[in-house]
């Protein structure tokens, strides 16, 4: 049978010559929502009959918006409406500063749920205009469809509306030829579709028109929709006809197939909980106030929804959502296998005790020898479900790579802030009208700790989610909130142990953990910290003094310098009279300080690892010098990587050494990491081969390594590169002693060595790893947080382990200004870091070095609630000045990292109840502050830059900063 054609063109409202036409007849339209404003006029679209075809056709110059809307094509170009500007495709350029999410070609890529998929995404802004669109185009693989969604960021504001044009079929399947031609839209059936978010009802030409998810959903002559809702089946009536372009009524809808209102196809479910059953199949799991429903589809599980029984509110409420993947590789053929789930599912048992569900999934169509058990342990008082998945892998051609813990998908709304465990911990705030994406190594550069959580500001609750896994495995934290969607997605994936070989049975580590709970982020890291106190195996020994086993030097230490030798790598003005300039540093700011020297050694930075020795003659001279001054030394040595070619340019112990004891994939290939610098003379760039931590040999060097530098050189620790930074990686290589591919294996091996190193250094020797892996901890005295450098950054990882580890400062040397000095300084201080980590030449030009001193010195007076205490609640603060910026943060996203003027921290000491109240106020002007006191505070004694006793009156302290100041409180309670 042949499909009308008809076509879709973008027009003024209210023009009487339609855009689209027929075989010469005039069609009727209907409006479609622009992005821009979140209004809907100037937006045509032809109502066509079922499974009509539109194509998209070439505009004419005297028929287009005047607003933004999305691309059309003229004269065979593409085209885009910019807030009144039309620009042709030669005008459009791409955001370098988005690269990351802006492939030059199409990416193929694995999405959230395993789906494979091709994506390309275009940044687009007006040249002159500080306003950009994000175009994506995402072909999936397995599923013949392209959905194109449009973005405007208008007036530099969070996005405010997301436009789905439809779905897409191409004649090529190449995303790129979207651009290229004229793809075509096909209206689908409304049995295809059973979910739709963004319901949008207006009235066009006299008739009411329903849009849901891109997709004309359903219409009505007199004004009247009817749809079934909740579990009573009663009839609700939304009388949609006194809405219109400029007044739009907004729903969430979910659509079934099997239980459908004789009037209409949509069933309107506003409370999809516990009771609401549409096919009988689902299956609840109560807990206490939380409310978790799973249904069965008949091939897999869906999460369905989860309920808040407090708040009487569902915390999901769209229905059909993957609840773990799976992902599998054919041993011999090499070929991938995706489970999930959701389907494929041949049998499904299901056994409940009161306190324990549990699912066996069987009988796969394409892997009928893989099972998967999931278990759910309920915690009524907790309001607490703990997962365990195992897989029972009976296949002889299949492998397990990797599994996913139970995934936590919740709704978004203007309210929801996801808690991420990056760095110091980290807040995605406004989810409903922002995305956000990430995938962390745990541990490494991204996760610092194996917890996250959801909540919502206006309801002050919301769902923690964390791994309780006590002696730690590597794992990858994902989270995931797209931009035309109205949920987020937040879990773990654990690499399986044997993934070179088949009918590799096992367990995820740990049990994932969802719990409701009331507050912030801050009441969700307490009950992470809740597990690690009693299970954790990577806490160092702690008394009322702080870490038993830290040097105590190291535990008092306040600050920390940043030396560089000179170095071709290095730009000359970080290396000029280093030693000159440390001592000049030092004596200006008048605390002892320790000093992490860099390029100590002849060889050249990341050049010839890990021949280290001989040092370099200036610094065997000059480093008992600046011991005198009552510095503590403590060099580099990188840890982790082989130079392939540590002869300079030759091999020369590389291949005969340590090949074989690299780190290799399932090919056998060695895992290589592109140094940023390249070999002298112009050469290549540097190859690092990762090591693999269970060697024997890799340990003894590093033994060695460290002896001299304690031996020879006198130093006082030693800086041990990329341990805690750097992901494990699935080394396979069979010669080893340990299993291919994940486990606790990586972790449990480096902490061995470590503990080697140990035995070669002198008591007061203490150790620095990079980044604040927490699984290091009991073996590695320091953490490097150099890398708490984000945006919207809240100290998570310091109310976890306050008093349990030092922490060592930041990254000034990524700031392109001077905003952001105040910044640091003020949040190291506050966040219980030993504060510093600059070059000594930045800290004496910086026009901030007077603040900067303010909180370093109050620090060291205040020291004791540091190492030896606990971080309290966030205070509640208000002041009269705009927040500090900086856009010139390297590592922060888009470079931008900004915080309120006056920031605070409330602390309180192991040993006794003295408690410490600190107030930064960073602007250039004094501040009028409000702060919101805990209960039973009468007055401060307020010391630093205000000397004074004020009274609290009603619980709040109001108060005038001075401008760059820092006032601290000691509270005897």
């Amino acid at each position: 049978m042949e499909k009308t054609i008809y076509t879709w063109l973008q027009v003024p409202a209210g023009d009487d010559s339609r855009a689209a036409s027929c075989k010469g007849e005039s069609l009727p339209s209907q409006f479609v929502p622009s992005p821009y404003d979140g209004s809907i006029s100037g937006r045509v679209l032809t109502k066509a009959p079922k499974d009509a075809i539109l194509n998209l056709c070439s505009g004419n110059e005297s028929a287009r918006s005047e607003g933004t809307g999305v691309a059309g094509f003229e004269n065979g170009s593409l085209y885009y409406t910019f807030c009144g500007k039309r620009v042709q495709l030669s005008d459009l350029y791409r955001d370098e500063n988005e690269a990351q999410f802006a492939p030059t070609e199409p990416a193929f890529f694995e999405t959230f749920d395993g789906t494979e998929a091709i994506v390309t995404r275009v940044y687009v802004s007006v040249k002159g205009m500080e306003k950009a669109a994000a175009y994506d185009f995402v072909a999936y693989k397995t599923i013949p469809l392209v959905q194109v969604f449009v973005v405007v960021n208008p007036n530099n504001k969070e996005t405010v509306f997301p436009f789905q044009v439809g779905c897409l079929t191409f004649e090529k399947t190449s995303v790129s030829n979207m651009v290229a031609g004229l793809p075509k839209v096909e209206i689908p059936c409304k049995e295809d579709l059973y979910i739709a978010e963004n319901y949008i009802s207006f009235t066009a030409d006299g008739v009411n028109f329903a849009f849901a998810g891109g997709y004309p959903a359903l219409q009505s002559a007199d004004g009247a929709v009817t749809v079934k809702a909740d579990y009573q089946c009663n009839v609700k009536v939304f009388d949609i006809s006194e809405y219109g372009p400029e007044n739009p009524f907004v729903s969430n809808i979910v659509c079934s197939k099997g239980a459908i209102d004789p009037d209409g196809w949509l069933q309107n479910i506003p409370c999809l909980y516990a009771e609401n059953d549409l096919l009988g199949k689902n299956q609840i799991i109560s807990v206490g106030n939380l409310k978790v429903v799973l249904g069965d589809n008949g091939e897999g599980l869906d999460l369905l929804t989860i309920y808040d029984c407090r708040k009487e509110k569902p915390l999901l409420s769209r229905g059909a959502n993957m609840l773990f993947t799976l992902n599998l590789r054919h041993v011999e053929n090499k070929s991938k296998l995706h489970l999930n789930s959701r389907e494929g599912w041949n049998s499904i048992q299901t056994t409940s005790t009161k306190n324990m569900h549990t699912w066996v999934f069987s009988d796969h169509k394409e892997a009928e020898n893989v099972s998967v058990i999931l278990t759910a342990f309920c915690d009524s008082e907790k309001s607490r479900i703990s997962w365990d998945l195992a897989v029972q892998n009976e296949s002889a051609a299949y492998s397990v790579q990797e599994a996913e813990y139970p995934r936590l998908t919740l709704n978004t709304d203007e309210h929801t802030t996801l808690l991420s465990p990056y760095g110091s911990g980290e807040i995605r705030r406004h989810l409903s009208s922002a995305a956000a994406h990430a995938s962390l190594n745990y541990p490494g550069f991204g996760a610092s700790l194996q917890c996250g959580a959801v909540y919502n500001t206006a309801m002050g609750s919301g769902i923690y989610y964390g791994v309780h896994d006590p002696a730690p495995a590597y794992k990858v934290c994902n989270f995931d909130k797209q931009i035309f969607k109205q949920t987020v997605s937040f879990g773990f994936t654990y690499p399986f142990e044997f993934i070179d070989k088949s009918g590799n049975s096992s367990a995820l580590a740990g049990k994932a953990v969802w719990q409701l709970f009331d507050g912030d982020w801050y009441d969700a890291c307490m009950i992470y910290k809740d597990f690690v106190d009693k299970e954790a195996n990577w806490l160092p020994e702690t008394d009322e003094n702080g870490p038993v086993n830290t040097p105590e030097w190291m535990k008092t230490c306040s600050h920390w310098w940043r030396s560089m030798l000179d170095d071709p790598c290095i730009e000359p003005e970080k290396t000029r009279d280093w030693f000159e300039e440390t001592l000049k540093a030092h004596e200006d700011l008048g605390v002892p300080s320790a000093n992490h020297v860099y390029h100590w050694h002849q060889t050249i930075f990341d050049n010839e690892y890990p021949h280290f020795f001989p040092a370099k003659r200036e610094f065997i001279r000059k480093a008992p010098l600046l011991q005198q001054a009552g510095i503590k030394l403590v060099p580099y040595i990188n840890s982790r990587c082989w130079d392939d070619l540590d002869g300079g340019a030759d091999d020369w112990e590389y291949t005969e050494k340590a090949l074989s004891e690299t780190t290799k994939d399932l090919d056998g290939n060695t895992f290589i990491e592109l140094s940023p610098f390249n070999k002298p003379n112009g050469g290549p760039k540097v190859r690092l081969a990762v090591m693999c931590p269970s060697s024997v040999m890799w340990q003894d060097l590093q033994c060695e390594l460290v002896d001299k530098i304690y031996s020879e050189l006198g130093m006082d620790g030693v800086y041990l590169d990329q341990i805690a930074a750097a992901k494990p990686n699935l080394c396979a290589d069979p010669h080893h002693n340990h299993a291919a591919g994940g486990g606790s294996w990586w972790i449990d091996n480096y902490n061995h060595m470590v503990n080697r190193m140990k035995t070669h250094g002198p008591e007061t020797g203490a150790f620095v790893t990079e980044c604040t892996g927490e699984a290091y901890m009991k073996t590695i005295e320091a953490l490097l947080s150099w890398a708490w450098v984000r945006n919207s950054q809240v100290p998570a990882f310091s109310a976890v382990y306050g008093g349990r580890v030092a922490l060592v400062g930041r990254d000034y040397n990524s700031l392109k200004d001077e905003e952001g000095v105040k910044i640091f300084a003020a949040e190291s201080f506050l966040f219980g870091e030993q504060m510093g980590w600059i070059i000594p030449h930045q800290y004496l030009t910086t026009c901030y070095r007077e603040f900067y001193k303010k909180c370093v010195r109050a620090r060291e007076a205040h020291k004791e609630f540091f190492y030896a205490g606990k971080l309290l609640r966030p205070l509640s603060i208000e002041n009269d000045q705009p927040p500090i910026t900086t856009y010139g943060c390297v590592m922060a996203e888009g470079q931008i990292l900004s915080v309120p003027a006056v920031m605070g921290a409330h602390w309180k000491k192991f040993a006794g109840s003295q408690e410490l109240i600190v107030l930064t106020n960073l602007s250039n002007n004094a501040a009028k502050t409000e702060v919101i006191l805990p209960a039973g505070i009468q007055s401060l004694n307020l010391q630093g830059d205000l000397n004074e006793t004020v009274d609290c009156v009603n619980g709040k302290l109001s108060v005038t900063l001075p401008a760059q100041s820092v006032v601290t409180a000691v509270i005897d309670c």
